[in-house]
């Protein structure tokens, strides 16, 4: 989770983000503040980095499309970790429904690809909102879709994301 006003709501135990600098009309204006309270894993941290990269390259990070690269990106670091140590960690989950089963799928297709998969990252950012575990309780409704463009997915540009 980013895009949180730091000042206001965190001090929950185990919350994380990436709060990017903006001027007074909301312009993003470079850097930010990565907040983490409580015991945060790798795959958080990998995860709220890859936001303070996406505002870094594009100026914004506020989508389901950005939440959808950055899941893929920390969930890849702590897998890659978890192989490289001899450990094991679960992918990305979807919820018990059908939202949730193509989600999921999409995701682990990206995460053991050798390559970017256009088709499947648009499945896994089209059913986020109602398929994605980390959205259970509705806090990601309110981030836009945007067009899916090749272009514009900057988790693209780190594949393969497992190496094993």
């Amino acid at each position: 989770m980013y895009e949180r006003d730091a000042r206001t709501s965190w001090g929950t135990a185990d919350t994380a983000g990436f709060i990017a600098n903006k001027d007074k009309d909301g312009k993003y204006t470079g850097g930010g503040t990565l907040a983490l309270s409580g015991s945060q894993d790798l795959e958080t941290v990998s995860h709220e980095l890859f936001h303070a990269y996406q505002y870094e390259e594009t100026g914004d990070g506020y989508s389901i499309n950005s939440e959808v690269e950055a899941n893929l990106f920390g969930v890849g670091v702590g897998m890659e970790y978890a192989f490289k140590n001899n450990g094991m960690r679960e992918g990305i989950a979807g919820r018990q429904n059908a939202e949730g089963r193509l989600f999921e799928g999409a995701s682990m297709d990206i995460l053991w690809a050798d390559k970017f998969d256009i088709k499947s990252f648009k499945t896994a950012v089209d059913n986020f909102k109602k398929g994605s575990s980390k959205n259970r309780y509705g806090l990601y409704n309110k981030f836009p879709v945007k067009p899916v463009k090749a272009n514009e997915i900057l988790i693209s540009k780190f594949f393969p994301l497992v190496n094993w």
